[in-house]
C-alpha cells in the first residue's frame, strides 16, 4: 500500500485537516464504502483534479487520515508523557490532554473519529493492521513511562495490569466525549481513575 506523506506544497496542513474533518463526517453520515472524495472536495472548496493527484484512490485517502490523526495526537502524547519523570504526573496530563482532544473533536461534530477510522480500517486488511500498529504505539508510551518507576510499581506483571487499566480509561474518556457527557463530569471522572496509580507509588516518590 503507497503510504501518505503530507504535501504542504499542495494543501497547508489546516486545509488538510479540513479537509479529513469533512471526510470524518461524510463517512458518518454515509458509512466508509460511499465516501465520496468528489464532495469532500466540494465541501473544502478544492477541486476534484487536487485531490485526486494528492489521493488517486480512496484506500491511499483512508491510510492519510489514519496517518494524520494517529501522528497528530500521538506526538501531543509523547511529548507530555516524556515531559514529567514522575508516572503520576505524565499519565495525569496525558489523560487531561486526551480529554481535551476529544472534546475539541466534539465541538467540530466528528466526536465519532476513533470508530470512523475504525470502521474503514476494518475494510482492509493492510489498514487494518496499521491502525493496530499505532494503537500499540500509545499503549508502549504508557509502558516505558510506569516501567521506568518499577522499584515503586511493583512486579512486571502489575506493571502490565496497570497498562492495561489505563487503556480502558484512555478509551472510556474517548466513549464519555463521543456519548455528550459534560466536560466537567469527565475530568473528575479522570481524578477519579487515577487513584489507582496514586495509591500504587510509595510515600515520597511523589
Amino acid at each position: 500500500m503507497k503510504r501518505y506523506e503530507p504535501d504542504e506544497h499542495t494543501f497547508p496542513a489546516k486545509k488538510l485537516e479540513h479537509i479529513f474533518d469533512a471526510a470524518i463526517r461524510q463517512i458518518l453520515q454515509r458509512g466508509a464504502e460511499h465516501l465520496s472524495l468528489p464532495d469532500v472536495a466540494a465541501e473544502c472548496e478544492v477541486s476534484t483534479a487536487e485531490m485526486q493527484e494528492v489521493f488517486p484512490s480512496k484506500r491511499i485517502f483512508f491510510h492519510a487520515i489514519l496517518h494524520w490523526y494517529y501522528v497528530k495526537f500521538g506526538r501531543q502524547m509523547r511529548s507530555i508523557i516524556n515531559m514529567h519523570a514522575d508516572p503520576f504526573y505524565a499519565l495525569e496530563n496525558a489523560l487531561y490532554e486526551f480529554a481535551e482532544l476529544c472534546l475539541d473533536r466534539r465541538k467540530v461534530g466528528i466526536s465519532l473519529l476513533r470508530s470512523t477510522v475504525m470502521d474503514f480500517c476494518f475494510l482492509d486488511n493492510e489498514l487494518r493492521t496499521e491502525f493496530m500498529r499505532y494503537n500499540e504505539i500509545w499503549t508502549e508510551l504508557v509502558r516505558e513511562k510506569l516501567h521506568q518507576s518499577e522499584t515503586y510499581l511493583g512486579s512486571p506483571e502489575d506493571i502490565e495490569r496497570l497498562v492495561c487499566y489505563f487503556r480502558m480509561v484512555f478509551s472510556g474518556i474517548y466513549e464519555l466525549a463521543k456519548f455528550n457527557v459534560p466536560e466537567d463530569d469527565i475530568l473528575a471522572s479522570i481524578e477519579i481513575a487515577l487513584e489507582p496509580l496514586k495509591t500504587r507509588l510509595a510515600p515520597g516518590m511523589r
